[in-house]
């Protein structure tokens, strides 16, 4: 009786973090992995709302940008990487982040240069990145940048972690209450909703 008692403790202790990597790998609330996009479902990344430079930092090997556009919200919201004038410079990426520091930038390229191919860089400035009162960012993970990213980071962060199993349940929380709403979600989802 003991040993079977042992056995499926060991059984469940196995499969109840397998069980939760894989949901957070299906429902991907950081939108990395692209596995199910279903509206109602995973539409609206929540993973993204609040980590968002540990989102870009993940994604930008993934992507693999030759040009990049660096900055704040002003040029994350403002420039387009998908724009007919940069076509050129292809595959470019914006990873541009809210709030972002000129030393968080700087950082930021070292970590691009370390896991990609960047051979230009379009970086928008703005006064308050050099406002030496403000403090480093609290979502800036200056662990994950500067490094080559590898399988433990995307694994540990994104799929066998307590945020993830939380962003994926806000995920589907999010997408289910609100199934035309489009905020941090997914540009191919729009389109094939609206294509339909």
């Amino acid at each position: 009786m003991a040993k079977k008692f042992i056995y499926l403790w060991c059984i469940a202790a196995l499969a109840t973090p397998l069980l939760a990597g894989f949901i957070s790998f299906v429902i991907d609330p950081y939108g990395l992995y692209q596995t199910t996009n279903v509206i109602g479902l995973n539409q609206q990344k929540e993973g993204v709302r609040n980590k968002i430079r540990l989102v870009k930092s993940l994604e930008l090997p993934l992507r693999k940008p030759r040009t990049l556009i660096m900055g704040t919200s002003r040029v994350h919201d403002g420039i387009n990487p998908d724009h007919p004038s940069l076509q050129d410079y292809s595959p470019v990426y914006n990873f541009a982040v809210d709030m972002n520091r000129i030393h968080e930038t700087l950082l930021l390229l070292r970590h691009a240069t370390e896991n990609t191919d960047v051979k230009r860089v379009v970086l928008g400035l703005d006064f308050f990145m050099f406002n030496a009162l403000q403090r480093q960012n609290e979502d800036f993970d200056d662990t994950l940048v500067g490094r080559k990213v590898g399988a433990t980071d995307y694994l540990g962060t994104t799929l066998f972690s307590r945020s993830a199993i939380t962003d994926s349940y806000k995920t589907v929380k999010q997408s289910y209450q609100q199934p035309k709403a489009w905020n941090f979600c997914l540009m191919d989802i729009v389109l094939r909703h609206f294509m339909d």
